[in-house]
């Protein structure tokens, strides 16, 4: 079957995931890129890409829907919410699909959507997606379900692993596993999504570049290294209900202990552990099993440029990416 979709949009070029996903697109060659940005917006967009400057207003959303095939969302922050209207807008311009910010945890399981509430408004989009792609047989929807950014989490200490101290936390056992998928991979799989329109169509895809734990991942960082790291032990339910109670008091606190607090819970089954109860679309989408303490390797022997500030990392998450 020929090509359905050759105009693609994103929305988040910058952030975290943005760039990968972005240089995926690009280096494809298969599809006309377009990505949009808010007026004043600093990203770095590489040469050859159309920009749209836009307020994300109802109105220059759907000027910039026009003619487009595919609109990815790496949105975040309170941009999240906000997707349902970007959906509505995407389907009356003639989108034909639409890629939420979901790219994580597993927000299609009751028990996480219940820890932290960031959850609930990525499900709560998912569903606006199946109505209107119900109503609408034109327009469809995947979301990419890929865990954490592991590269990403060790160069930031996000999840408990911090490279400068040489200090590991651990949430309960540490024994837990879990899928994670590397930022490059993440890229990867978008493009897979749109050059398989129909194999993707209207529902959702799980990849990683490999399954780990916490203790797999500290026994790594150790060999990496060359050192004993100092541990931490922490229980994930103590850390929960602190999280719970940072985000009643508004406290920006909250969002990694509730984040991490899910992915580690081994008490609850959160779904972390993608290949026990799915399968996975790797194949399908051209992202490869990867070696764990390859990766670890790279990040370790990575240059000062690339150690980012966690505070920066929870910053850019919290709010609207550009």
């Amino acid at each position: 079957m020929a090509q359905e979709i050759k105009n693609v949009l994103l929305m988040g070029a910058s952030g975290n995931l943005g760039p990968s996903v972005l240089h995926a697109l690009v280096q494809s060659g298969k599809f006309n890129v377009t990505v949009t940005t808010r007026e004043g917006s600093s990203a770095q967009i590489p040469a050859g890409v159309k920009v749209l400057k836009i307020d994300y207003s109802n109105a220059s959303l759907a000027e910039a829907f026009k003619g487009q095939d595919a609109v990815i969302s790496n949105l975040g922050g309170k941009a999240l919410a906000e997707q349902t209207r970007f959906i509505d807008i995407a389907v009356e311009a003639g989108v034909k699909r639409f890629i939420p910010s979901e790219f994580g945890s597993n927000t299609a399981n009751q028990n996480n959507r219940d820890i932290c509430p960031v959850f609930v408004e990525k499900y709560n989009v998912a569903q606006h997606l199946k109505e209107k792609a119900e109503e609408n047989p034109n327009f469809s929807w995947t979301c990419v379900m890929c865990g954490p950014f592991y590269d990403w989490e060790l160069r930031v200490g996000f999840a408990g692993f911090d490279l400068k101290s040489r200090t590991a936390t651990i949430w309960d056992s540490g024994d837990g596993y879990w899928s994670a998928t590397n930022l490059a991979s993440v890229g990867k799989a978008v493009v897979g999504v749109l050059l398989h329109p129909e194999e993707t169509k209207n529902r959702y895809v799980w990849i990683e570049s490999f399954r780990t734990s916490q203790n797999e991942t500290l026994a790594a960082l150790e060999k990496a290294t060359g050192e004993k790291w100092t541990v931490k032990k922490v229980k994930c339910a103590e850390q929960i209900e602190q999280g719970r109670e940072a985000y009643r008091r508004g406290d920006p606190n909250w969002f990694m202990q509730l984040i991490i607090g899910a992915l580690f819970n081994e008490e609850l089954d959160v779904g972390a552990d993608f290949s026990k109860f799915a399968k996975l679309d790797n194949d399908l989408l051209g992202v490869q099993t990867e070696d764990i303490q390859d990766t670890v390797d790279k990040v370790v022997k990575e240059k000062p440029q690339f150690d980012w500030k966690l505070n920066e990392a929870r910053r850019v998450i919290l709010t609207t990416a550009t």
